[in-house]
């Protein structure tokens, strides 16, 4: 993936943003758990001022739900589209994965950004403003990853471990794994 545009992520000027809203998909994964905590982490890192909230429809899996006891992050279960100035889609390849949450998001008047390593279609592509798709990435929670990378920003341990959760259960404990996978497993241990 292009490094240039990784490092040009929010897309906006991070200190102009008050509050940012990080969607996954319904019955998040351990995968949209941790990119929506790594997401988090840069954009607290960008603008300590930014409020961030995070949001599943539906809520976390069980697997997810383990992972957030042991790294916690608020998540709500009643977002306010209206009041955000960007929302951050992650791990989502279709809009069907945000079940009721599709419309508000279409309507809400703010800047829109997809992380992703799914194929995405036209329904979630015609939601968002800018894509940072990379299909070659076997979790988003790698995405995540190069995001810190290319912004320089140190990656403190816990955010490190979630991202290497979210890397090791979308490849099966790395038996899906590529090459790259491996690298970045490395580097986030």
């Amino acid at each position: 993936m292009d490094t240039k545009l990784l490092a040009e992520f929010p897309f906006k000027k991070a200190e102009n943003l008050r509050r940012v809203l990080v969607v996954t998909h319904r019955n998040a994964d351990v995968d949209a758990y941790a990119s929506a905590y790594g997401v988090a982490h840069i954009l607290r890192r960008l603008n300590s001022k930014c409020g961030v909230s995070v949001a599943a429809p539906e809520g976390l899996s069980t697997l997810a739900k383990l992972v957030h006891s042991e790294y916690p992050l608020e998540v709500v279960s009643t977002p306010s589209f209206n009041e955000q100035d960007m929302v951050i889609i992650v791990d989502t390849g279709h809009a069907q994965l945000l079940s009721d949450w599709v419309e508000p998001i279409r309507r809400v008047e703010c800047s829109k950004v997809l992380i992703d390593h799914h194929p995405h279609s036209e329904s979630v592509k015609q939601l968002v403003d800018h894509l940072l798709v990379d299909e070659e990435a076997t979790s988003t929670s790698e995405i995540v990853l190069s995001i810190l990378e290319a912004k320089h920003i140190k990656i403190p341990q816990k955010v490190a471990e979630v991202l290497l959760l979210g890397l090791m259960t979308d490849t099966a404990g790395l038996s899906l794994a590529e090459c790259k996978t491996l690298e970045n497993a490395v580097k986030l241990c």
